[in-house]
């Protein structure tokens, strides 16, 4: 066993000795190493990046486990959490989707989906790119279609596209949810007097 490996069993250990908590290893040799490599990070504090040597390190033998074991539904978990956890979204959501093509999704695996999609929908409206904004806000919704913040999303982007005829139902549906959303109030009427002067 080489150091790096002896140093993360040890920390693991004392981990669960300590923090009375155990994360449940499994019999694939790279995911164990994935999820030490994971464990140490986060004991440690790393810097949550993925150029980061543990996140790297979790990342890599997590993807080498993957490749050997496509529909390991754990191994799917683990990267898709692992991804969200050093900001890599667009991955995340990768994992998140195939781990529902595999899967019925528990409610806490749904909410990580919605999230990584929602987050890589405001990464595309930062690049000034609505219409693929729109894709991600769409995918979250299909997941949870009262999903507040997609809706919400989604009636603004509409908006900003021109489109306010399409926009209109997302706020219609945030007024009905609570009925005294005056943001929600405001946009409508907007989309409302805009598909009006079209």
């Amino acid at each position: 066993m080489n150091l790096v490996l002896r140093s993360l069993a040890i920390l693991t250990l004392v981990s669960v000795v300590t923090f009375g908590t155990a994360q449940r290893l499994d019999t694939d040799p790279d995911f164990n190493h994935a999820q030490l490599a994971s464990i140490a990070a986060r004991r440690q504090r790393v810097l949550p990046f993925i150029d980061t040597p543990l996140w790297n390190e979790a990342v890599v033998f997590a993807e080498r486990a993957l490749a050997s074991d496509s529909d390991n539904p754990d191994i799917l978990r683990f990267l898709a959490e692992t991804y969200a956890d050093i900001y890599w979204f667009r991955q995340s959501l990768r994992r998140w989707q195939d781990l529902d093509a595999v899967t019925d999704l528990a409610d806490e695996d749904r909410r990580g989906l919605i999230d990584a999609a929602q987050r890589v929908g405001f990464n595309y409206y930062l690049r000034e790119d609505a219409t693929g904004a729109l894709e991600f806000h769409e995918l979250a919704l299909r997941q949870d279609p009262s999903n507040v913040h997609s809706n919400a999303w989604l009636g603004r982007l509409y908006l900003e596209l021109g489109e306010p005829v399409r926009a209109q139902p997302y706020w219609r549906f945030l007024l009905s949810e609570n009925s005294n959303d005056r943001r929600a109030a405001y946009f409508l009427a907007l989309a409302e007097a805009a598909a009006r002067s079209q």
